[in-house]
Formats: C-alpha cells, sequence, structure tokens
C-alpha cells in the first residue's frame, strides 16, 4: 500500500476566498489507489469529480466511488476515509471548504444542485480569485444543508466547539448530559472511535488547513490553536497519522 507520502508527487492548489470560504484544486496522475488515513472534517466540504475517480468512505456507510462529473458532500465533523486514482492517467478535483456556522446535515443533492456545483467548479479553474465566487459558493452550501438537531449532533458539536481545550470523558458527558458510557457507545456507533480519537482526528484536519490558509501563524501558534502542547507535539501527530511533517505539508516555520 502506498504511504500518504505519495501525495506530494500530485500538485494540490489551494486558495482562500473569503474568511468563511477556500478551495482547491487537485490533479493527480497515480493509477493505483492512494488511500488518505480517517480525518473529522473542519467544514463543509464540496468536491467536483472533473476527471479520475474518487473513492470515499464515511463510518459506518460503505464506499461510494464518484467518477468524472460527479459532485460530492461531507458534513462538518464528519469522519471518513477517502481514496483517489486516475484510472486513464488523468485526475482533477476542484472544491470547496465552507465555514458553517452551526453544524448540518447535508441534503441529498439533486440533478440542479450538482449542475450549478459543476458550474462554480468551472469558474473556480478560470478565475479562482473572483470577488463574487466566495457568495455565490456560500450561497449554495446554504441551500444544501439544514440543521442537525440529534443527539448525535449536539455531541459532535462539544468536541468542535471546544477543540482546543482538555477536556476528558467525564467533562464531555457532564456537558451533553450523558452518561460517560453512553457518550462513548454514542461515538462508536456513528464514527467508529472513541470521543478523544475523534477530536484528535479533527484537530488534526483543523491544523492542516491552518497550515495552509494562514501564514503569518507559526506552527507553534497553531499547535496551541488547535489543542496540542506545541510545535513538537502536533509534528508527531502529523508524522504518525499521514507520514508527512507540517513542513511538508506547506509550512517551514
Amino acid at each position: 500500500m502506498d504511504s500518504p507520502a505519495h501525495l506530494l508527487l500530485n500538485p494540490f492548489e489551494r486558495f482562500v476566498l473569503s474568511p468563511r470560504v477556500s478551495g482547491w484544486v487537485y490533479r493527480y496522475a497515480n493509477r493505483r489507489p492512494l488511500p488518505i488515513p480517517h480525518l473529522v472534517s473542519d467544514r463543509l466540504e464540496i468536491a467536483v469529480q472533473v476527471s479520475g475517480s474518487w473513492t470515499l468512505s464515511v463510518w459506518p456507510e460503505e464506499d461510494r466511488c464518484f467518477d468524472s462529473g460527479s459532485v460530492f458532500l461531507i458534513a462538518p465533523a464528519t469522519r471518513h476515509t477517502y481514496a483517489f486514482q486516475a484510472r486513464d492517467g488523468v485526475g482533477l478535483q476542484v472544491g470547496f471548504e465552507v465555514d458553517m456556522r452551526q453544524l448540518v446535515r447535508s441534503r441529498p443533492l439533486c440533478t440542479s444542485d450538482a449542475t450549478r456545483w459543476r458550474a462554480l467548479a468551472a469558474r473556480a479553474l478560470v478565475a479562482p480569485r473572483d470577488e463574487r465566487l466566495a457568495s455565490d459558493v456560500e450561497a449554495e452550501a446554504q441551500r444544501a444543508c439544514d440543521e442537525d438537531a440529534s443527539t448525535w449532533a449536539r455531541a459532535r458539536q462539544e468536541i468542535v466547539s471546544h477543540v482546543e481545550s482538555a477536556l476528558f470523558l467525564d467533562h464531555l458527558a457532564e456537558a451533553t448530559r450523558m452518561h460517560p458510557k453512553a457518550l462513548s457507545r454514542l461515538f462508536l456507533a456513528h464514527a467508529g472511535v472513541a470521543p478523544i480519537r475523534f477530536r484528535t482526528e479533527l484537530r488534526l484536519r483543523r491544523a492542516i488547513t491552518l497550515l495552509w490558509s494562514r501564514p503569518d501563524l507559526s506552527v507553534g501558534a497553531i499547535a496551541e490553536t488547535v489543542g496540542f502542547d506545541d510545535a513538537r507535539g502536533l509534528h508527531r501527530r502529523m508524522r504518525e497519522t499521514f507520514g508527512l511533517t507540517p513542513a511538508q505539508l506547506g509550512r517551514r516555520r
């Protein structure tokens, strides 16, 4: 199996559209699937598969493969993994991340939704710095989602709201008004991991976003922002999870 470090061979272009919206253009040429470890999404993610394929796994659902022309969404605080493959030697994906104000669940995409997202992706390829693109992406993201008031959503929200805090299981259980054992069962059922592991993966995902979107912050400052003790702790976790360092992810200091 290929290491996630092979991602460095593929150009991953990211751009910030606004404080709440960012995007990416990902070109890849690997003919064998390259898997990515589990992560917890920090924002609402929407991707348009222009060419090549993309296999998404969201616990506990079965794998879903998205081929050319497909559009897919990953709701905030969703634990997932994915693998990408350019069967014909060329893969291209355009996507957006939107910082939603509250946890949401994504509505099923209809044909017109997919058409609008493909049009936004085409605009991003031509003019990723278009000032109107951010507002149009955010408006479309709002259309695609509705509020999630389930017990699972409330439990996730508690971790997302305090991702940088040294909360332990008893603290989380008290905040969600659940017994610690019931809280653990809830996370195991919906995410496949214990709450503390879920928080660690969310911290890593948030750190990755800050590494490329906030050049004004040092690695140490990013580590503290997301809840790690110091830059060394963030470095160690990234090496363990991805086989990559913060420097390899785009930050040199």
